[in-house]
């Protein structure tokens, strides 16, 4: 192909210089569109162990997190788009001593404190470590938004959660300055044999337990 200069200055001499920035721009665009989906891929997410979502990526929970009996512990969950949800999943890192049967149980809430679905009683199942997937008594659709997933234990000692390492100096960093009603991490309740409905969240009390849990 031969290529024949155009002369600065001459009538529409930009016209070619112009196309090949445009071309280029959009050459860099493309790649860079690449580049962005294969960065994504280097990070394990909820989905790729097909799962609705979770709250932080479970390789980086070492530490416990112990129920106190008769007071809801709730873990926020945040939903990018409307799915169907079947059950709660999370770890145990001690087991339940003497659990009350019927008063060990697991819920799903929405952000105003209502309770969509409810598991059966978890006193046998919480009486081994390890990951607990649970199942809801119904499965409940769900629209992108705010959820919580309430943890009730009863017993003469209750189980012990599996989550990060945070201490009792970092409540307010690991709840990153939300409100009672927004907080990551909250506790709520006292003498509770089941599980409240509806949650007063405002009431709640933001907690450090930054207890790991999911959605599927």
């Amino acid at each position: 192909m031969t290529y024949t200069p155009i002369t600065p200055g001459t009538i529409n001499w930009d016209v070619p210089v112009n196309a090949a920035f445009t071309s280029q721009d959009s050459r860099i665009t493309s790649n860079e569109g690449r580049l962005n989906g294969l960065e994504s891929k280097q990070v394990i997410g909820p989905s790729d162990a097909g799962w609705i979502a979770w709250n932080y990526d479970p390789a980086t929970a070492q530490g416990s997190t112990t129920l106190t009996t008769g007071q809801m512990f709730m873990s926020r969950l945040d939903i990018r788009s409307s799915a169907t949800a079947v059950n709660a999943i999370y770890a145990l890192n001690a087991v339940g001593v003497t659990l009350t049967s019927g008063q060990n149980l697991v819920g799903l809430y929405d952000s105003s404190g209502n309770l969509l679905a409810t598991s059966a009683d978890q006193s046998a199942n919480w009486l081994s470590t390890g990951l607990k997937v649970t199942a809801f008594t119904s499965s409940v659709s769900i629209a992108a938004g705010t959820y919580h997933l309430g943890f009730l234990s009863n017993g003469a000692t209750p189980m012990s959660l599996l989550r990060s390492m945070a201490t009792s100096a970092q409540n307010a960093t690991v709840n990153l300055g939300f409100s009672a009603s927004a907080a990551r991490w909250a506790t709520t309740g006292a003498g509770l044999t089941a599980l409240p409905t509806p949650v007063t969240m405002s009431g709640r009390a933001a907690s450090f337990g930054s207890a790991w849990a999911a959605l599927s």
